[in-house]
């Protein structure tokens, strides 16, 4: 295909800049800017299928995947995957979400998806090599949900890595960040035969026996599991700042993953607490049947570091927070009516046997928004609800059914 620079027309939007690492094999990503019918200009993400192949095979190859990641990305509505908006091509009665550009050579196939200026977290990784604790279960939390999400409407990614996550802005000043998973091309609904590729270095045991034709498709029971087995991977290198078998390359590589254990992420840093090692290591299994699911990960990361990671920061609206702070008064003043009506029926009948009223223990009201900063009156509990440890004991992860897929040699874990 012809070059495309910035100024260059896509459709109906300006090319504004090109993104030298969306320069996949099957297609490119630019920014680009549409502008509304009321003169209101945006900022959008497009990915344009390469033209520029081999030969007719090929291309259809090429076209399959691009229309394979629209279906897909239409049926998906969640914060953590990449949004898709419709095409707006006057003279249409139909607003397409995916088009071709006849005013280009070789006619590429097109679609628009949202702009994600935060940066990917491959970028990250080169930039500081590692992440704290609590922002990796930030990252891996917020994934998790996705996979989970992804996972129930009977999709398996396939191509899980550091380059297919970006984030929707940097950091805010309270650290929350919202990666986003992108790159749906080599999807594939769970059990059938999909796109091959994907890349080999977070790439599970069974998934590169199906690459590399040593196993049957139809033999993997759990196309999701391949996924948690790439999160993992991805938890490991945020957590240690080395990579999965980092000392191996091509077949090397390819015969690490099929056999040997990863290094213990403790002896690359301390600081890592045993429980999430566990998990961790737990994620990078052999045997897929042995993993724990998105929905587990998902469960324990919830134990482990409480919220805004579980879901986008969302500013908590006025009326919440005061009805949250007016909540202890409200519950005091219905007790307080409570007793009076008491007191004023004893009075009615007459005296009676006073019955001693146990001392009440005050804790503090449990509730979804956050704690304001404020002292707040606390209102009287039965029993104070103790508080969880900051890294608890990772709970049992629930076996899914054996799966047939053979593994090479004996697993290591």
């Amino acid at each position: 295909m012809s070059r495309i620079t910035v100024s260059s027309l896509v459709g109906p939007y300006t090319i504004t800049s090109v993104f030298p690492q969306g320069q996949g094999g099957m297609a490119r990503v630019y920014r680009a800017r549409g502008e509304s019918r009321s003169g209101v200009t945006y900022d959008v993400a497009l990915k344009v299928m390469r033209t520029d192949v081999a030969d007719s095979q090929e291309e259809e190859f090429f076209s399959a995947a691009l229309h394979n990641e629209v279906e897909i990305l239409r049926r998906l509505r969640h914060p953590n995957v990449v949004r898709i908006y419709p095409i707006p091509l006057g003279g249409q009665r139909a607003t397409p979400f995916i088009a071709r550009d006849h005013d280009l050579p070789g006619e590429p196939w097109y679609f628009v998806m949202e702009y994600l200026g935060g940066g990917s977290l491959s970028g990250i990784l080169r930039r500081r090599k590692r992440l704290p604790v609590e922002e990796t279960v930030q990252i891996a939390g917020q994934i998790a949900t996705a996979l989970d999400y992804v996972r129930a409407k009977g999709i398996a990614h396939r191509d899980v890595k550091p380059d297919n996550i970006l984030f929707r802005a940097d950091a805010g000043a309270e650290g929350h960040v919202e990666p986003v998973l992108v790159d749906f091309g080599i999807a594939a609904k769970l059990r059938r035969i999909g796109l091959p590729a994907g890349s080999i270095r977070y790439m599970s045991p069974e998934r590169l026996q199906v690459v590399r034709g040593e196993l049957d498709p139809d033999q993997v029971a759990d196309e999701a599991a391949g996924d948690v087995y790439a999160l993992g991977g991805m938890v490991y290198q945020m957590l240690t700042g080395h990579p999965l078998f980092e000392e191996y390359d091509g077949d090397r590589l390819a015969n690490a993953i099929l056999e040997r254990a990863p290094t213990l992420p403790r002896r690359y840093n301390s600081e890592i607490p045993p429980p999430l090692e566990e998990v961790v290591l737990r994620m990078l299994r052999k045997d897929p049947s042995r993993r724990p699911t998105a929905e587990e990960m998902v469960a324990w990361m919830e134990q482990t570091v409480p919220p805004p990671w579980a879901a986008p920061a969302v500013t908590p609206q006025p009326p919440q927070r005061r009805a949250s702070s007016l909540l202890p008064w409200l519950l005091c003043a219905a007790s307080t009516a409570a007793l009076i009506g008491v007191l004023a029926y004893n009075t009615f009948r007459g005296p009676a046997t006073p019955t001693p009223t146990p001392p009440i223990a005050p804790t503090a009201v449990s509730t979804d928004v956050e704690a304001p900063e404020a002292t707040e009156p606390l209102v009287a509990s039965p029993a104070p609800i103790p508080c969880p440890t900051p890294i608890p004991t990772a709970p049992p992860m629930t076996p899914r059914p054996a799966t047939p897929t053979p593994i090479p040699k004996t697993d290591t874990q």
